[in-house]
């Protein structure tokens, strides 16, 4: 038995966290194997970051106005010390599987699309533990919006007009480098312009095998 870490990524609104829930689910009620999710939203669980309390800000705010204004390297390092934070204070353990959201991946991404060096960057995150799969969830931003997702100014490029030219143009770009990394990295790519249902049990065949191999079945 040993760690698994599993990412899942895609541009902003294609269901990233539905289909992370489903999947929680799915592995408790089938694998001996304690399953838990890591973000950098985490901080907000006052209980467990009482030291983060210094944050008095709602998360909504935080993501929506405060990091996007932050200037240059500030903002890329302010995101991954939010990132950093869980797997600091509890650091992987072999008996588990995590689920992370994008992950250091999808800031790389965002931040060399908003000019920061992308070497600067990997070098930045050396330190984050390496994920055992990474799915990337793939749609068209046009079908994202159609979806009634509601725009942020971090998911076009910082522009705080929010406007769906500026969403679409920035996850385009997103989209396409996303692509590139799969390519080179060897990424699992599933189309999720489709019903919920299907796109799990897509995902679930293809983390079935790893799954088998290194877990028991309840």
């Amino acid at each position: 038995m040993r760690l698994m870490l599993i990412n899942m990524i895609g541009t902003d609104g294609v269901g990233k966290s539905t289909q992370i829930k489903l999947l929680k689910e799915w592995i408790k009620n089938n694998y001996t194997i304690t399953v838990r999710t890591v973000s950098k939203w985490d901080l907000f669980n006052r209980r467990i970051y009482p030291e983060c309390a210094f944050i008095k800000c709602t998360r909504e705010r935080l993501g929506s106005f405060y990091y996007p204004k932050l200037k240059g390297f500030s903002r890329p390092i302010f995101i991954f010390w939010m990132t950093s934070l869980p797997f600091c204070k509890f650091p992987p353990r072999k008996d588990e599987i995590i689920f992370v959201e994008g992950y250091w991946y999808k800031h790389l991404v965002t931040e060399k699309l908003l000019g920061i060096d992308e070497t600067w960057i990997r070098n930045l995150c050396d330190f984050f533990p390496i994920s055992d799969i990474t799915v990337l969830m793939d749609m068209n931003p046009e079908d994202v919006l159609k979806r009634g997702h509601r725009i942020k100014p971090y998911e076009c490029g910082i522009d705080f007009s929010c406007s769906p030219r500026s969403f679409l143009r920035h996850q385009r770009a997103m989209r396409k480098e996303f692509l590139k990394l799969a390519k080179k990295e060897k990424w699992i790519i599933i189309n999720v312009n489709r019903d919920i249902t299907q796109v799990f049990e897509d995902i679930k065949s293809h983390l079935l095998p790893s799954l088998k191999k290194r877990y028991s079945r309840k």
